[in-house]
């Protein structure tokens, strides 16, 4: 009898465990979704941010800051 309530108490832990990760897992997906949308904005806003002399500055055109951002 006791062996048996020991194999139900070890079940039961088990099936908190398995639960709690699951919840565990949604949590990071829904947290893994806010990073990859909110790190390359945050990127971008650094990049334009800077107030430094960036070469090609003088010139009206944006190609210069999208080769810098490429490399």
């Amino acid at each position: 009898m006791l062996g048996t309530a020991e194999e139900i108490f070890g079940v039961k832990i088990e099936d908190t465990m398995t639960q709690l990760s699951q919840k565990m897992n949604d949590l990071m997906k829904s947290f893994s979704a806010i990073a990859t949308i909110f790190l390359p904005l945050n990127l971008l806003a650094g990049l334009w941010g800077m107030n430094v002399i960036v070469p090609g500055q003088e010139l009206e055109e944006d190609w210069p800051f999208a080769i810098i951002c490429i490399v």
